[in-house]
């Protein structure tokens, strides 16, 4: 299997990892990736609960690998911030707009109301800006792991500021990584966002999103830059209805984004698009750019050749792991296998091992009278994971909490076995840290399970 990327762009970028990312850990997704988030606002708190959840299940200093050897999933965070309250002038010339000359060359690309506008306000579908203001980041390398066959899918909005201005050096970038290492079979595909909301009550026309779809898809037909892209999605089709009556504001986007209420959402859609493109062949080099894109419609129906990508499955999907996660919590399962001698056959031989290896592995490293108290720590742990201020849980929508598993569910689970070699001492060098991973991997695997019976 080709090696996995994921570079998302932007707040929308941000929305459609966040939902990629949820599929993943519950299942939906099998095949590990790397992401990257490049935007001039925070990463989304949804994502960085994620973020911390991979960060504990890696079992290997000098590797992202988990239990039973399999590798896990990166997300890096590429912060594309100009700071303080200057004007886009002061950044740009280094006066303000009042002070510059008429026939100043800052006035060839930005009319008065983008110079005198202050950077901490954002940017406004102003694609021009992004790209200056942001253009010494792309003078340092991509924090990104190439290696091998790797297929890269870039998700952004070409109609707002950040997305479309960064697309095109983006690619530029990724054709220069390219050229770097001549061993390395690299793909890039994308999944671009059209006019997939409504104009709000930010001011911003729909004539200026129209500008920018425009400007951006003619700046990627450029030669040295449409060879690079072999594949792409363009979702936001008003006739196919992938519309959004009103888009969510930062606040909203900052949260945990809600689950799609329909198939058309393009939201959904673009997650179904990055899974198509992640795996589908690209067209042929000679193939016209306009020839190598998909609609929303055409990637949801290559996405539902296998099943669970359907919105319904993938709702019964998630809500399984989500429910045995729960469980985990209201049954208090590693109290209850600590004190059963019978644990194996009410819960799963496997799962009480696991438990039991962890323990194991914790006290060889730092003793007997340091770990005794291990599953009690461990039970707690597990709660605070899921339930805390910044626990695993917010990344679900609220629907798919609290619902009743049965005991029997934990049987079916494939829980996986601590090998010695695939743990590194340094990563258990004491008892919260420990612990921490064992609760991390004990709800990532309840919650990934493809038990779906």
């Amino acid at each position: 299997m080709p090696h996995h990327v994921i570079i998302a762009v932007g707040g929308t970028g941000q929305v459609v990892l966040h939902y990629y990312t949820l599929l993943y850990v519950a299942g939906v997704v099998r095949e590990p990736f790397d992401a990257l988030v490049m935007d001039t606002d925070d990463l989304n708190k949804s994502l960085q609960i994620t973020q911390r959840l991979l960060g504990l299940l890696k079992l290997r200093s000098d590797a992202n690998v988990g239990l039973a050897s399999r590798r896990v999933p990166t997300l890096e965070y590429m912060p594309l911030r100009v700071k303080g309250r200057a004007t886009v002038s002061e950044i740009l010339t280094g006066t303000s707009e009042t002070s510059l000359g008429k026939d100043h060359p800052a006035r060839a690309w930005f009319g008065r109301e983008d110079l005198q506008q202050e950077i901490s306000q954002g940017l406004f579908a102003r694609p021009a800006l992004s790209s200056v203001l942001t253009g010494k980041w792309f003078s340092e390398d991509l924090p990104l792991q190439i290696r091998g066959d790797t297929n890269i899918v870039v998700v952004a909005s070409l109609i707002g500021g950040t997305g479309g201005g960064l697309i095109t050096p983006l690619v530029d970038k990724l054709r220069q990584l390219k050229e770097k290492k001549p061993g390395v079979n690299l793909s890039v595909r994308a999944v671009f966002f059209g006019e997939y909301f409504d104009p709000d009550r930010t001011g911003i026309s729909r004539e200026r999103h129209l500008s920018n779809l425009r400007m951006c898809l003619g700046s990627l037909q450029e030669q040295g830059v449409q060879d690079e892209i072999k594949h792409f999605a363009l979702i936001g089709d008003r006739q196919e209805k992938e519309f959004l009556l009103k888009r969510q504001d930062n606040r909203e986007r900052d949260g945990t984004p809600p689950w799609p209420e329909t198939d058309t959402d393009p939201f959904w859609c673009g997650t179904q698009a990055v899974a198509v493109l992640l795996d589908e062949k690209t067209k042929e080099k000679d193939v016209k750019f306009g020839q190598r894109g998909i609609t929303g419609k055409q990637a949801a129906e290559r996405a539902h050749q296998k099943p669970q990508y359907k919105l319904k499955d993938a709702h019964e999907w998630v809500l399984r792991g989500t429910s045995r996660a729960e469980a985990i919590i209201l049954k208090s399962v590693v109290d209850h296998i600590a004190g059963d001698p019978f644990a194996s056959t009410v819960w799963s031989r496997a799962l009480v091992k696991l438990i039991a290896d962890f323990w194991s592995e914790t006290t060889r490293n730092l003793g007997e009278d340091r770990t005794q108290d291990f599953p009690q720590r461990l039970q707690t742990e597990i709660k605070g994971l899921w339930e805390g201020d910044n626990g695993l849980s917010k990344v679900f929508p609220e629907e798919f909490i609290k619902r009743e598993c049965s005991l029997r569910s934990f049987k079916r689970v494939p829980w996986p076995v601590v090998e010695d070699f695939t743990v590194d001492a340094s990563l258990l060098g004491n008892v919260e840290e420990a612990v921490q991973r064992a609760a991390a991997t004990l709800l990532f695997e309840a919650l990934r399970s493809c038990d779906h019976a």
